[in-house]
């Protein structure tokens, strides 16, 4: 039997023949499943090719649909793109036209400065 103490820290060290068993590494995550009678300890797999195979489809794309549909996105995400600017730009040069409005307010006086002792 395999046995482990938990530090004041709550951290505990994985025998190495566990470790090997589940090709854990440094750095790798573990997952804690609280099963009924103790903790079911599992390796846990972030890896993109983990999730291989999980949506099947029985459709088939040819290399040049799969380019022509990027390619209609590029184009797509490049009008949204022209859009934003085109409108940030009627809204800025409405915004300066706005601001260059002359106030009819009389411009304010100078503040005249009282002498003092020293000056």
């Amino acid at each position: 039997m395999l046995q482990s103490s938990v530090t004041s820290k709550g951290q505990i060290t994985i025998p190495v023949e566990c470790r090997e068993a589940l090709h854990i590494e440094p750095g790798d995550k573990v997952e804690f499943i609280p099963r009924e009678n103790g903790v079911f300890v599992k390796k846990r797999i972030s890896d993109i090719t983990a999730a291989f195979g999980l949506l099947k489809t029985d459709q088939h794309i040819s290399l040049e649909d799969m380019e022509a549909a990027i390619q209609e996105g590029a184009t797509d995400s490049f009008r949204r793109t022209n859009t934003v600017k085109n409108n940030l730009k009627v809204y800025s040069n409405s915004k300066a036209k706005k601001s260059t409005k002359v106030s009819s307010r009389q411009p304010a006086k100078p503040i005249k400065r009282r002498k003092t002792a020293n000056g």
